[in-house]
């Protein structure tokens, strides 16, 4: 891997909700990735981000049904890369064969999601109340002295 090209690793600072966006955007600004970088890529999307042909990589032997086969270690290695060092993320394309099933599955998850939304908008409904003067959010059942429920 090429040093002038890869990406630093975001300090923990930067994961703070107080560091300024310009901070973190500085870090970022103007990076490329490089096809030396991460070989077994087909091409890299806007400079940026490695994109794998899933069928090629199958036929090459890289990637095989079962992830923990030794065969599968170098596209592993290339993967947890981008996503700890370089751009954050990778794009697999024609990763699935079967269009019926990937939509199967996705609507499992759709549902799963709209599942797990609801959830969470109950709870939040269920513990907190309206919003007060300083623009804060008071809980159900502490402040009430504070605040006017009426």
């Amino acid at each position: 891997m090429s040093s002038e090209s890869a990406c630093p690793i975001i300090l923990p600072a930067y994961l703070s909700d107080t560091a300024p966006l310009d901070n973190l955007l500085s870090l970022v600004h103007g990076r490329k990735t490089s096809l030396a970088d991460y070989p077994l890529a087909s091409s890299i999307a806007q400079d940026l981000i490695p994109v794998y042909d899933a069928p090629a990589l199958r036929n090459s032997g890289h990637l095989t049904s079962n992830w923990t086969d030794a065969a599968c270690l170098p596209l592993k290695e290339e993967f947890i890369r981008a996503l700890k060092l370089g751009p954050g993320v990778v794009i697999f394309k024609k990763a699935w064969d079967d269009k019926e099933l990937m939509a199967k599955s996705n609507g499992v998850l759709r549902a799963l999601l709209d599942e797990q939304r609801a959830i969470d908008t109950l709870i939040r409904n269920e513990n907190y109340i309206v919003n007060n003067n300083s623009g804060k959010w008071a809980r159900k059942g502490q402040f009430q002295s504070l605040y006017s429920l009426s």
